[in-house]
């Protein structure tokens, strides 16, 4: 089942420049996630003296201190997104041909809004699925990266308290 983009997107706008605009969204989260492995290597390297023992007592840093600033990335999606619905609603009322009032004769009164919202909501959602998959990734790393001895109790549930 193929899905027309088309029908999802404002009018005359092209959604392969809306997609472009997110991949790279995308592709700076993800730069900006790579922050974190360097953390855990370099938390991993406090662990030890220069001979490469093990200091004695060595508990390695919180994995939630590791991550940093990382649930910024699905705020900054948010916000942005906002503003990608906000444009794609303006867009409407732009041009020569006004097809805001189109728009809103239409018999499907959730036409416009369809057109409008679609693109910027499925982009949150795969901005929080991102974000929860990076985390389970980078959690795992932390644990692998993590000699036994040195790891804290509760590291998982430690990332999702409010604290």
């Amino acid at each position: 089942m193929k899905i027309n983009m088309e029908h999802h997107v404002p009018l005359g706008v092209k959604w392969q420049n809306q997609l472009w605009q997110i991949a790279l969204l995308f592709f700076i989260g993800f730069i900006a996630s790579m922050l974190i492995p360097s953390g855990i290597n370099h938390a991993y390297q406090e662990l030890f003296y220069m001979n490469g023992s093990i200091y004695e007592g060595a508990i390695m840093q919180d994995f939630a201190s590791l991550l940093g600033k990382w649930h910024m990335f699905v705020v900054i999606v948010t916000i942005m997104m906002v503003a990608f619905a906000v444009d794609n609603y303006m867009s409407h009322s732009s041009g020569g041909s006004k097809s805001i009032y189109l728009m809103k004769r239409l018999p499907n009164r959730w036409e416009l809004w369809r057109r409008c919202l679609t693109v910027p909501f499925l982009t949150v959602i795969a901005a929080i699925l991102f974000w929860f998959l990076m985390i389970v990734l980078y959690y795992f790393y932390y644990v692998w990266k993590t000699p036994e001895a040195c790891l804290a109790p509760d590291q998982w549930a430690k990332i999702w308290s409010l604290r």
